[in-house]
């Protein structure tokens, strides 16, 4: 609903902060590449630069890597956050990585389907821009709801699949 348009931006806020901790060692690592590879561009010699070359690849691929670590946790902390609205409860370390415990197929499932998701999303461009805002949206909405049933097999609780309504 619209008519907490100042609560939901709150919400929205403090998910933005809670994803920006859990991204800082990628944001570090990124600043860290991008510094790396601008001294070695700086430099006259060729060794130098092949060195920092090579390290700004090591630490691009280090970054892609701890990158798919926080999407595999994104389910948990996103969800903590939103049962309970807390930044805190998104940044529970600890709780959340006991949560992966049992669980860690169901995250791996949610890992790869929301690539798929986002991928097939970004065929909204082949509509001249038109149809990126659409399947955008349904992609985010569709991972959103795959979040949820995480957090619902984590907490245990299963909901009774909704009646088909009646056809007239």
């Amino acid at each position: 609903e619209w008519n907490d348009f100042g609560g939901d931006l709150v919400r929205g806020l403090k998910g933005f902060v809670v994803y920006v901790v859990w991204a800082l060692p990628v944001i570090v690592l990124a600043v860290c590449t991008g510094a790396l590879g601008a001294v070695g561009d700086g430099t006259g010699s060729d060794a130098p630069r092949a060195m920092a070359a090579v390290l700004a690849l090591v630490g691009n691929c280090l970054s892609f890597l701890i990158s798919l670590v926080i999407a595999f946790f994104q389910p948990l902390f996103y969800s903590r956050l939103a049962m309970s609205e807390q930044i805190g409860d998104g940044l529970a370390f600890g709780a959340i990585f006991s949560e992966v415990q049992g669980r860690f197929v169901d995250l791996l499932v949610v890992l790869i389907v929301a690539f798929v998701i986002s991928l097939v999303a970004s065929f909204g461009l082949l509509l001249c821009l038109i149809g990126i805002v659409f399947t955008s949206f349904l992609g985010y909405v569709m991972t959103c709801h795959l979040y949820g049933q995480v957090r619902r097999r984590i907490m245990g609780t299963q909901a009774e699949p909704l009646a088909p309504s009646p056809a007239f």
